[in-house]
């Protein structure tokens, strides 16, 4: 009989453990490393154990990106909800919750998320749906959708020097250019 007969059953507990270990393996080498096989060792589970949680590898990855895309989500609406003025909204919110620093096991669900999308068309669509979505709120609001797309294109670029763990920017001026962005996104003209 294994120790795993003997834990006490916290499925919760377990669901955690797994998608921290098909995080860990996508950072350290890539997606093509994220098998089942190779996340139940890692997890220190059976392989049976995991797909009680997990029937396949796609459900394994759709939950790991479900995760990172809640919590972004989660954070985006705050934010747009706490932002009066309707005009430049969403991207407002997305350059504050795109360039925050993140917490090391954060930012490697971030990683492992951007990784698997990279790799993954499914995933790759999803996130493109999601920001087509995002920039209604924003043509409907009537703002210059251009200088939105220049900022959050720009947010984009510190975020990604921020998973990669590149320092180009210095902290100081990070936080200028985070200023310059968002006023970029109170510009008064209309669309183009």
């Amino acid at each position: 009989m294994t120790l795993a007969h003997h834990r006490p059953k916290q499925p919760d507990l377990l669901r955690q453990q797994v998608l921290a270990a098909a995080v860990r393996l996508a950072v350290e080498k890539g997606a093509e490393a994220v098998t089942l096989d190779a996340v139940a060792r890692r997890a220190g589970v059976s392989k049976g154990g995991l797909q009680h949680h997990f029937p396949g590898k796609r459900a394994l990855i759709d939950a790991l990106f479900d995760r990172m895309w809640q919590r972004f989500s989660a954070e985006l609406a705050a934010e747009m909800a706490a932002d009066p003025e309707p005009r430049g909204r969403a991207a407002r919110a997305y350059i504050q919750v795109g360039t925050r620093g993140l917490p090391d096991e954060e930012g490697d669900f971030w990683r492992a998320a951007l990784t698997l999308m990279l790799a993954d068309p499914t995933l790759r669509e999803r996130w493109s749906a999601w920001v087509r979505q995002a920039w209604q709120a924003d043509l409907a609001a009537e703002a210059d959708v251009t200088t939105l797309l220049v900022c959050r294109l720009a947010a984009d670029g510190l975020w990604l020097s921020d998973l990669a763990g590149y320092d180009a920017v210095p902290p100081a001026r990070r936080a200028d250019v985070v200023q310059a962005l968002v006023a970029m996104t109170y510009a008064k003209e209309t669309p183009r």
